[in-house]
Parts: C-alpha cells; structure tokens; sequence
C-alpha cells in the first residue's frame, strides 16, 4: 500500500500537481490547505491532499502596482533614551498572504530604533494557536534580522492571548527590565478563533499586560476588528491603536515615525480627584418636646409640622442625613440715635384729620395711639 501511494504522489508531481500530506490536520475530513474548496487556511497549500485532492501549481499572481516612493527615512532615535520593545505577530493560516509584508515592516521598525545596552532592547514573538518566541531581548541587529528570517509559514488558528503572555514574558525576564520603560507591539489581521475565547479572552490578556506597566500598541489589518484593536491597545487610541485594510498602508503610516511614537514623551495622567469629606453619621435625636407622638414635627422632609429642631424627633421621623447648619441671622440693625441731650418727646397734638373742633380728640382718651412700643 506504501509503495501504491509513494508511486501515486510521485506520479502526480510528475505531472505538475502538488499532492502531500505533511499538513497536521490531514485526514480529519476537512480540506485545510487554503486553496480552492477548503474550510480552513491552516496548512501549505497542497499538503492536505487526503481532504483536498491533488492541487495544480497556483498561476503566478500579478505584480502589484508599484508603490509611489517613501519620503526618506527619518533619522534613528539619537537621544540614548533605554527602551525594551517586544514584536508580537500573528502567525496563523490567515496571515499567509500578509507575512510577507508583516516581516518587512517589523524590519523597518526594528531598523528606527538605536540598538544597544543602554539604548533599544528588542525581542520577537510569533503566535497561531500557541506562541512561539523567536528571539529574548536583545540590542543585537544582526540577531534580531536573523529570528525574522527564521520565522515559519503561517498556518493554524488564532490566540492573541497567547501571543500577549510571551510578549509580557519576554519583557520581564530580561536584566533591568523593572527600570527600563517597557513596549508591546501587536500585529494581527484578524479575531481571536472563538475556542481560546474569542476576542474578549484578548482584551482580558492585554489588560493583565499593561497592568504590569508595559505600553501596547495594537496594530490591525485586513478583517481585524478597529473596537478589539483599541480594547488591546493602551490609551489615548489616537497614539497606541491603528487600524486599516492593507499592510501597505500600515508601512507608510509608522514609516520614519515609530521611533518618535515610542520614544516621544507622554502627557501624565491626570491628578486623581480630591478625596471625598468623611461622610457625618445621621442625625437622631428624640429631644423634640413633641416626640413620640406619632407625627414627624422636626420640619424635615415629610415633615408634618415644624415644632421642633430637625433631627429632634426621631421616633416620629426617623433618622435625618446630616446637613450643614442654616446661615446665621443677620444682626438687628442699630438703633436709633437718641435725641440730643436725651430730651424725651412728649406732646398731646394727636388729632384726626381734618381735626375735630378741639384738636385732642384722640389724646387723652386712655389708649396709646402714636405708633410706639405697646401703642
């Protein structure tokens, strides 16, 4: 039976077709070499021949228009400032088309930054299904450049969570990473695959993530949703998050200006609001004359009268919030200045008018009219 297959895969090749069944989900009854007819983009293409069939050779796809040329690249950050920046790229069967592109930009990335001990650290971490660290901190370009060239065909689901943790790992476990301000840059061109959680299992990572006091920058493409792009992102979103179409307009958007993006210093966050005043216990008294007697009498809210101090009935009222005491009373106005010499004005004119024959009408009638105290 060996020989029969062997034979019959040579043949197909000879014939120019692609038939192989290196693929780790050959033989599940699912086509997942993300060719014409398949369910899933997880494998090479031709390497489920099992569920796919035999493949023909794809035609050679056309040359894209060419891009208009870049202004010329800005000069690398010279201010000797440290800095720990970790890639975090999507690695799964949907980023076949884009990993290209998504390692050129990490190289132009990576080539803004000043590399060195007490410059820029950086380290590389690819993810599908699980991540995979393809390069610890490290201020070696060469290095770095040779970890991107390693990186695999992309293929699988996808788990930025996973993706997230070892980029978090990544910037923790090297030397001084406690002093150094710490960076995540995350690429994807989609969602997190529903059996890892979906995208609320991301937002909930990168959350833990800048917890630790790391900054993200959340980078999305193709049919990456822009609210989990700016969910995983740190804030402000106009500074950490950006989403579009193509990989193409990411390169020209960050082009010569990453570096000042993670470099440049940000505004502090604002001062946390004053603390509250300690809040007063209730007023309960019951020294209200009128207590007891079944009727709120303190003038309070739902008071039936105003007998008595608020919070004074208690009983009757039940417990009043404690509220500031009302204004005090302004003072009575000053009396009036005294005749001179104290002289005391005594006169029996008081008379109606017109007057009655007589003019005393209404003196000495035994009652006090003139308007004074007890008139």
């Amino acid at each position: 039976m060996l020989l029969v297959v062997v034979f019959l895969v040579l043949s197909l090749q000879a014939a120019g077709q692609f038939c192989t069944n290196t693929c780790s989900y050959a033989s599940d009854d699912y086509c997942d070499d993300g060719g014409p007819g398949s369910e899933y983009p997880l494998c090479t293409y031709g390497t489920d021949c099992v569920d796919c069939g035999p493949r023909q050779p794809r035609p050679p796809s056309a040359s894209p228009p060419a891009r208009p040329p870049l202004p010329p690249r800005a000069p690398q950050c010279s201010n000797g400032l440290p800095i720990d920046l970790v890639l975090v790229f999507d690695h799964s069967g949907s980023m076949q088309t884009w990993q290209a592109d998504v390692l050129e930009f990490a190289t132009e990335l990576v080539l803004q930054l000043d590399f060195g001990a007490n410059a820029a650290r950086v380290g590389l971490v690819e993810f599908d299904e699980e991540a995979t660290i393809l390069s610890s901190l490290t201020h070696n370009t060469t290095a770095m450049l040779a970890a991107m060239a390693n990186a695999q065909q992309a293929q699988g689901w996808t788990s930025i969570s996973s993706g997230l943790a070892a980029g978090l790992a990544v910037l923790t476990a090297g030397d001084g990473s406690r002093t150094r301000p710490k960076v995540l840059v995350v690429m994807t061109d989609g969602g997190q695959s529903p059996q890892f959680g979906g995208d609320a299992a991301a937002i909930a990572q990168a959350a833990a993530v800048r917890a630790a006091g790391v900054e993200i920058f959340g980078i999305g493409f193709g049919t990456a949703n822009p609210a989990t792009i700016v969910a995983i992102s740190s804030a402000p979103a106009s500074h950490y998050a950006y989403t579009t179409a193509d990989m193409a307009t990411v390169r020209d958007h960050f082009h010569g200006r990453f570096c000042s993006l993670v470099i440049s210093p940000r505004a502090p966050p604002p001062p946390s609001p004053p603390p509250a005043p300690p809040s007063m216990p209730p007023v309960c008294l019951n020294t209200c004359m009128y207590a007891s007697d079944s009727t709120c009498s303190d003038g309070g809210p739902g008071s039936e009268s105003l007998f008595c101090a608020y919070g004074t009935d208690c009983v009757d009222c039940g417990p009043r919030p404690w509220r500031a005491s009302p204004p005090l009373l302004p003072p009575p106005s000053p009396a009036p200045p005294a005749f001179p010499g104290g002289v005391i004005t005594c006169l029996d004119t008081c008379a109606p008018s017109p007057p009655f024959s007589g003019g005393t009408y209404y003196a000495s009638n035994g009652i006090c009219e003139d308007g004074g105290p007890g008139s």
